[in-house]
C-alpha cells in the first residue's frame, strides 16, 4: 500500500477536513496529500465565510511559494512535523491558527501519533508562542528554533 493510502494518513486528512472554527467555511477546506519517502505531506487550505483564503503561502523565489499550512506525517515513527502554519495578517487575533494546531494535535493523538516537532520561524519570533500556547519544548540549545512535544 502506498503511503498516502495508509489508514493513519487518510484519517488525519479526514479529521483536518472537518476542522471547524467560526471564521471559516469548513465545507471549502481542502487537504491535499503528497507522498514522500517515509512520510506524507498534507497541504491544508482554509477559507473564510466569503471564500477568501485564510492561509498565507510563503514566497521563496521567483514565482515559487511554499504552502502556508503544511504538516508531514511519519506513520512508521508515529510523529508529525509542522512544516508551516501561516495565517493571513487580516485574520490574526481570531485564534484560527491556534485552534487548527490544537485540532491537529488532537487528531494525531487519536490515531496514536506520539510526537510532534517544528522549526519555529525566526522572522516572526514564533518560538515563544509555540512554547507558551502549545507547550512545545526546546530540545537542543544549539538549535533553539527546533521544538518538540509529546502528544
Amino acid at each position: 500500500m502506498s503511503i498516502e493510502n495508509l489508514p493513519i494518513i487518510q484519517e488525519i486528512a479526514r479529521k483536518l477536513r472537518n476542522f471547524d472554527h467560526p471564521s471559516i467555511d469548513s465545507s471549502k477546506t481542502e487537504v491535499k496529500i503528497l507522498p514522500a519517502q517515509q512520510s506524507a505531506v498534507l497541504e491544508v487550505k482554509l477559507y473564510d465565510l466569503d471564500g477568501h483564503s485564510i492561509v498565507q503561502d510563503v514566497p521563496i523565489g521567483d514565482g515559487y511559494a511554499v504552502p502556508g499550512m503544511q504538516v508531514s506525517i511519519y506513520p512508521y515513527s508515529k510523529r508529525i512535523h509542522i512544516e508551516n502554519c501561516y495565517v493571513q495578517p487580516q485574520y490574526h487575533g481570531r485564534r484560527i491558527g491556534t485552534a487548527f494546531v490544537s485540532h491537529l494535535m488532537t487528531s494525531a493523538r487519536q490515531v496514536k501519533i506520539k510526537n510532534a516537532s517544528l522549526v519555529a520561524d525566526t522572522e516572526t519570533d514564533a518560538a515563544p508562542y509555540w512554547k507558551k500556547i502549545h507547550h512545545f519544548e526546546e530540545k537542543d540549545p544549539n538549535h533553539p528554533q527546533y521544538l518538540e512535544k509529546k502528544i
